[in-house]
């Protein structure tokens, strides 16, 4: 296997690309050195010292510009006055009157009527009823064991204990009583002391 040394490769692939760089570069200019001067002289554009810059050049076919005409006024309007889309032409708009402010009067926000408690109702008494627990007899049937403040009560469905409540209903785990002072109902659950 020959080996060679990188420095020279890089050096002949350096000269190579130089080279071909400087072919496209001469056939560049060649080409629009040829169809920029169309044989007319070295001016702008292709066109002859002596002729202007905007002229005609017949042999190169590029076209006259009309600069006169583009100083003109436009047309653009058709025959009822309004802008035709498809015809070239200035916008004109009718003045426009500058908006008038709407006044509309403040009214305050209304806030809601505060109703008045009486001051003579009282407060609902508290229920300190704790229920103990059920004894069932077959000759005296179910009968709850209620506690207030250290006093023990028992009572059926129906009868009233300690002259405030009323035995609705008893549960396993559960009576409902009523006060008999305002005719509400609540439910006691088992509390066990």
């Amino acid at each position: 296997m020959l080996m060679r040394d990188p420095r020279t490769v890089a050096k002949r692939s350096a000269g190579l690309l130089g080279i071909a760089a400087a072919v496209a570069f001469a056939t560049f200019t060649a080409s629009c050195g040829a169809a920029g001067s169309g044989g007319q002289g070295g001016g702008p554009g292709g066109a002859a010292a002596g002729e202007p810059a905007g002229g005609a050049s017949g042999a190169s076919g590029i076209p006259r510009v009309a600069l006169d005409g583009l100083a003109g006024g436009r047309r653009g309007r058709g025959s009822d006055g309004r802008r035709n889309p498809f015809r070239f032409g200035a916008v004109t708009r009718a003045p426009v009157a500058a908006p008038r402010p709407s006044v509309r009067p403040v009214t305050p926000p209304t806030r809601p009527a505060i109703q008045q408690v009486p001051t003579s109702a009282r407060p609902a008494e508290a229920v300190t009823l704790k229920f103990i627990g059920t004894l069932d007899g077959e000759s005296v049937g179910r009968v709850a064991v209620l506690s207030d403040d250290g006093a023990v009560y028992h009572g059926r469905t129906g009868e009233i204990v300690d002259g405030r409540y009323r035995i609705v209903r008893i549960g396993i785990e559960s009576i409902e009583v009523e006060v008999v002072a305002d005719g509400r109902r609540v439910t006691v659950r088992v509390s066990g002391s």
